[in-house]
C-alpha cells in the first residue's frame, strides 16, 4: 500500500484516529499537552538520576551495572508514578476516551544503548515484526514517543509495503502463554521475547519515522516495524504503550496477513480505570476491541 503518515496539530476524536489507524496510517499527533507534559516528567526524571552526566551519554561513563540499575529505576518510577498515570489518562480523555473503556498495556520507559555489551533480552535493537503477531488483536493501536530528539540511527522504522503483504516469519512456533510462563519463573535464556521475521523485509520499502519530543505516533500492532540499530555513540530514550478501547468494537480492525501465533494476548490489557484485566469475551462486536 501507498503509506501516508500524518502529522494532526488539530484536535482528533477516538473514533477518527480507529479509522485512520485500522487503515493503515501512522498518525503523529503533535498537540497534546499531557504528552508534553510526559516528556518534561522523563527528561527531569532522567536529568536528575544521571547527574551530573547527560542521560544520553551516561553509557559512556558509567559502567554497564551502574547504567542499568539507574535507567531502571526511572523506568519503575515511570510505570507506578500517580502523576504518570494520571498524565496517561489526560492523553485517552483529550482524544475523547472514556478511560473507563480503555485498556492498557504496561506503560514502559525505554533505552536503547548504542553500546551493543548493554543490550539484554529485554533491552536492544528489535528486528522487524508485528505486535499483532504476538497478542493477535486486530484493533491494537501502538503508542510511542521520543523523550529526546532523535534520528534516523534512533527511530522507529516501518515497512509500508508490508501493511497488506505477508511476510515470513516464526509467529506459528511461539506462544504467548510459554512467554508468560518464562518470564514468571525467570528463565528467559532461550526463548523469544516476540515473534520476528524469517526473512528480510526489501529494504527499498523501508520509512524512518520522524517524530519530535512533545509529539506521539500510534499506529496499528499490525504495522511492520523495526527498531533502528544505534550508531550514534549515545543512548536512546523513549516511552511507549499499548491499548484496547471499547471505542473501537464496531471497528473491523487492521488486516492479520501472516499472523499464525496459536493465542491470544489478551492478559497483557488492564483497565486504565479499573485495574480488571482484559477478557476475549470482552472483545466481541458492541463489548471491546482494541486502540
Amino acid at each position: 500500500m501507498q503509506m501516508c503518515v500524518v502529522r494532526l496539530g488539530r484536535e482528533i476524536g477516538c473514533d477518527e484516529l480507529g479509522e485512520r489507524v485500522f487503515s493503515g496510517e501512522i498518525v503523529i499527533l503533535t498537540e497534546l499537552q499531557s504528552v508534553k507534559a510526559l516528556s518534561d516528567w522523563a527528561r527531569l526524571a532522567l536529568k536528575e538520576a544521571f547527574s551530573p552526566h547527560d542521560p544520553r551519554d551516561a553509557e559512556n561513563h558509567l559502567d554497564g551495572e551502574s547504567f542499568n540499575r539507574i535507567v531502571g529505576e526511572v523506568a519503575k518510577r515511570f510505570r507506578t508514578d500517580e502523576d504518570v498515570s494520571r498524565l496517561y489518562r489526560g492523553m485517552f480523555e483529550e482524544l475523547g476516551y472514556d478511560p473507563s473503556d480503555v485498556y492498557e498495556d504496561i506503560r514502559k520507559l525505554r533505552r536503547q544503548p548504542s553500546n551493543q555489551a548493554l543490550w539484554s533480552w529485554r533491552v536492544r535493537a528489535l528486528p522487524a515484526h508485528r505486535d499483532g503477531w504476538a497478542t493477535n488483536i486486530a484493533q491494537q493501536i501502538n503508542w510511542w514517543a521520543p523523550i529526546y530528539d532523535i534520528q534516523e540511527a534512533t527511530t522507529v522504522l516501518f515497512y509500508p509495503y508490508y501493511w497488506d503483504t505477508p511476510i515470513a516469519n516464526d509467529s506459528g512456533d511461539w506462544d504467548f502463554d510459554e512467554l508468560m510462563r518464562r518470564v514468571r519463573s525467570g528463565d528467559r535464556s532461550d526463548y523469544p521475547l516476540l515473534p520476528t521475521v524469517t526473512e528480510e523485509p526489501d529494504a527499498s520499502s523501508v520509512l524512518p519515522l520522524d517524530i519530535r519530543p512533545g509529539e506521539i505516533v500510534a499506529f496499528s500492532g499490525y504495522h511492520l516495524h523495526a527498531s533502528a540499530v544505534n550508531t550514534t555513540g549515545r543512548t536512546r530514550f523513549n516511552f511507549e504503550t499499548r491499548t484496547v478501547s471499547r471505542s473501537d468494537r464496531n471497528k473491523a480492525g487492521a488486516p492479520n496477513v501472516d499472523g499464525a501465533a496459536p493465542r491470544l494476548g489478551h492478559s497483557l490489557f488492564r483497565s486504565v480505570a479499573t485495574e480488571q484485566m482484559l477478557e476475549p469475551s470482552m472483545m466481541e462486536p458492541d463489548d471491546l476491541c482494541v486502540v
